[in-house]
């Protein structure tokens, strides 16, 4: 794949919507520092980045991106902190926060916004239950006065100003959404209306990428309905609260669901409806038992929580890795980059970190076609970038005639005369071949190997780097074809080295949540069914547990990807030790995975599951009534 940093895909997009610099920058950073982004002469942080994404429209959440030490710890701070509201932990969040702005304290308005956004969003979600009225009133107008400074500092004279005229990212949207709501719980309800009208017209119009309309939409109709009460027309909010719904369904995300759902069946049931309350209601009792046994502190209705995260990795664990598998010293590689060795062990161990001129030595000398913060691998435009997102999504939900439709238009809009382009279109071809039984997977694996090698040294070494989203999906192609030839162990070593990898990476799965579930889901279908003789039982136990574990993972990341497969994977571990004495568990989880299934539209794995389901039923059957003896 060829690398097009971020900031020349800003300047493109911004270009083709002939937005000015002054005006996509208003309020975040100078014109000047925009233009040295676009021309790659200087670096940023991850979260100015994304808000220009955003301010474009654009999801940041589709990219891989190096970042050094200091970012990635900047990054999880925020998670930590952001965790630990949702958990209602108010001391140790509140710590943090002043930490967190201490240690990054700056001019810089895309933090000092960032802080007091966070403020309001600790004050509205961790009161105290044994906290006073007048306390719970004073924490309301204290997180009403930060919401507003944080509004104020990124999109000063919005409340004077048509939103139109604006350009706002999808977490300063998050800030005006949580404005109204602060407005109508403080007694301004028609200001609160008229922010919460003019939002949902901005998300319409601005956000066309999934991955921010699904952050965004279904906060702004529960909004609605929530500050127009029953001024509002039940079959106006039914409308909006469906079309929500759908763009959760797409994306598989959880998050948010519950609560548009909620106001479905409350609006159905107010118009006698009871049909299609009772179709919402099954969904919400579905969702309902998952939080309650997966996550009962997670909180389903934050306007300041997300469900997608983009991919992350360390630049000083990619640099050691790839030096170590290389065979070279680091005398060798800092010639030309730095003076003595002890100042590469220094990054090597994340003590210090590269500038930009230095890291980009170092990686062209490791032979790696890879930039930091605002470089990553991409396909030449957004649109054909998402065009491939769309392309996975279809192979994800096994969609394959949808998935071969979306490699057509993306083989039609890439210059297929590049290597790199061809060899990315016949990997995707690979994966709906190997599926489709075209090709055999002998061929498959010796093709993707020799496309492999060229940038993944694939071995024992459990301190080699964590494969990019392209090598993972390699990899996994390569396990699939082994597991079809009926060499589960060998399959199953592949998934488990690069899970170790993970695990043994600085960075926690949560930022690599798109790629660890992929993997997760192929391991441990072929774990949960492997036959470990004597074995098998203690073995089918620990299927569960990392079953388990792993939807604990989904629910509280907001995201349902592969989510159905997972729930019906406990599901067969459980009958394969004992179907009797697991037989409601057993129930429950193809019942849970059935209508997860068919509310994120994934229909072939609901009928694959309902066959499961109902074999299982019948095979229950039978054994009960087994005569004894």
């Amino acid at each position: 794949m060829n690398v097009y940093t971020i900031g020349s895909l800003i300047k493109q997009e911004r270009k083709k919507r002939k937005i000015s610099q002054k005006k996509l920058v208003a309020g975040l950073c100078s014109a000047q520092t925009l233009s040295m982004l676009e021309d790659d002469m200087c670096e940023t942080d991850a979260f100015l980045m994304d808000m220009l994404l955003q301010r474009l429209g654009k999801s940041p959440d589709k990219l891989e991106c190096i970042v050094s030490g200091e970012e990635y710890h900047r990054i999880k701070m925020r998670s930590l902190i952001e965790q630990l509201i949702v958990q209602r932990k108010r001391k140790y969040a509140d710590y943090l926060l002043e930490r967190y702005h201490d240690s990054f304290k700056s001019t810089d308005t895309a933090q000092q916004m960032y802080y007091h956004r966070t403020r309001a969003y600790l004050l509205m979600r961790t009161v105290p239950e044994d906290t006073s009225q007048q306390q719970r009133n004073s924490d309301i107008q204290e997180a009403l006065r930060e919401i507003r400074l944080a509004v104020d500092m990124t999109l000063p004279g919005v409340e004077g100003t048509p939103l139109s005229e604006y350009l706002i990212s999808t977490c300063e949207m998050e800030n005006l959404l949580a404005y109204g709501k602060l407005l109508n719980m403080t007694g301004s309800r028609e200001k609160a209306q008229s922010i919460i009208l003019q939002s949902f017209d901005y998300i319409k119009a601005h956000f066309a990428d999934a991955e921010e309309l699904c952050k965004l939409l279904p906060k702004c109709v529960w909004l609605f309905d929530n500050v127009f009460s029953e001024q509002a027309d039940n079959l106006r909010v039914i409308v909006l609260c469906e079309e929500a719904v759908q763009v959760l369904r797409e994306a598989s995300v959880t998050y948010f669901m519950l609560p548009v759902i909620e106001v479905l069946v409350r609006r159905y049931g107010s118009i006698g409806a009871e049909k299609k309350a009772e179709y919402w209601r099954r969904y919400q009792d579905i969702l309902t038992g998952l939080y309650e046994e997966y996550a009962p502190d997670m909180c389903r209705d934050s306007l300041f929580f997300d469900a997608f995260q983009r991919e992350y990795y360390l630049d000083y664990e990619i640099i050691r890795s790839e030096r170590i598998s290389q065979n070279i010293t680091q005398e060798k590689l800092i010639y030309g980059v730095y003076s003595s060795p002890e100042t590469l062990s220094r990054v090597e161990t994340g003590k210090s970190s590269p500038g930009k001129k230095n890291f980009d030595g170092l990686m062209d000398k490791l032979k790696i076609n890879k930039m930091r913060y605002n470089g990553y691998v991409t396909l030449e435009s957004f649109e054909v970038l998402e065009l491939n997102c769309e392309l996975n999504t279809a192979i994800g939900k096994n969609d394959f005639d949808l998935a071969k439709r979306k490699l057509e238009m993306l083989k039609s809009k890439l210059n297929m005369s590049l290597p790199d382009n061809k060899r990315h279109v016949e990997q995707i071809e690979n994966i709906i071949y190997s599926v489709n039984n075209i090709k055999s997977p002998k061929c498959i694996i010796q093709e993707t190997f020799d496309r492999l090698e060229l940038t993944y040294k694939f071995n024992e070494n459990k301190s080699y780097r964590v494969p990019f989203y392209e090598e993972l999906i390699m990899l996994n192609i390569i396990a699939i074809s082994l597991k079809k030839m009926d060499e589960k162990e060998k399959a199953l070593y592949i998934w488990k080295n690069i899970l170790d990898k993970y695990y043994n990476s600085r960075v926690d799965i949560r930022f690599h949540r798109r790629t660890y579930s992929i993997l997760f889901n192929n391991y441990i279908k072929t774990f949960a069914d492997f036959d470990f003789g004597s074995e098998r039982i203690e073995a089918r136990s620990k299927a569960v547990m990392l079953c388990n574990n792993d939807i604990k993972n989904k629910i509280s990341w907001g995201n349902a990807k592969m989510l159905e497969s997972v729930l019906t994977t406990t599901a067969c571990a459980m009958i394969d030790m004992d179907i009797k004495k697991y037989s409601g568990e057993i129930d429950i989880k193809l019942t849970q995975a059935q209508a997860v299934a068919e509310l994120f539209l994934c229909g072939k794995n609901a009928e694959i599951i309902k066959s499961i389901h109902d074999r299982t039923n019948k095979r229950m059957y039978q054994e009960e009534n087994l005569p004894e003896g």
